[in-house]
Parts: C-alpha cells; structure tokens; sequence
C-alpha cells in the first residue's frame, strides 16, 4: 500500500514540475559523448539546477526540473547537447550542465536501437 501512495505521489508531482519544455527544447538532441559532434561548432555552455530536496519524490521532481531548464536554456543557441555533469542528491538537489553545439543541417543523428 505505501508503495503504491508513494508512486501515486511521485505521479502528481511530476505532473506539477514548474517548468515546461519549450517547441525547440523538444527538438534537442541529447548526447553523452563529445566524440559524435565533431564535425559541430561549440556554441555555448550552459547549466541548470534544482534545490527540491530531502525528499525522494521531490528528489525526482527536482531532477526533471532541472533537465527541462536546461534543454531550454540549450535550445536557445544551437540544436544538440552534450551532457557533462548529472549530479543528483536528495541532499543538494539536482545540477546539471553541457555544451551546446549547432550541427549542420546535412548531419544527421539517428537513434540505434537498444539490443536486449
């Protein structure tokens, strides 16, 4: 049963997350590696942050608030990401941050599926 109000919980406040993704947000492409935008122009640095906390719902919240911030904040200077920090602590909140790069329009990302 707790488990059960706890998911239900998490569920709505995820759903009251602050922030919103914007039209070009969506479009971000995401990336952990430097090595697949080398053919791109580093454009800008940028970082987000969430201090919802001591909480592992909040905790959760927080960490999807903070990446929403921070695909906004890419997708104002270029059209991929490169995450290079992802710290989450129910303590400290949530930090993230990357480069932005602005790739060319013939380079093109495609996702490979996930061999099970």
């Amino acid at each position: 049963m707790n488990k059960l109000l706890s998911s239900l919980l998490l569920l709505v406040l995820y759903s009251c997350s602050t922030a919103t993704l914007t039209p070009e947000a969506k479009k971000l492409i995401i990336l952990n590696d430097v090595k697949y935008v080398l053919a791109c122009t580093q454009v800008a640095f940028v970082n987000a942050s969430s201090s919802m906390s001591n909480d592992i719902a909040f905790t959760a919240m927080g960490n999807n608030d903070s990446m929403i911030k921070l695909k906004n904040m890419a997708a104002k200077f270029g059209n991929v990401l490169v995450l290079t920090k992802n710290k989450e602590s129910a303590i400290t909140g949530s930090d993230r941050e990357g480069y932005v790069y602005k790739c060319p329009d013939h380079i093109v990302f495609v996702q490979t599926p996930v061999k099970k």
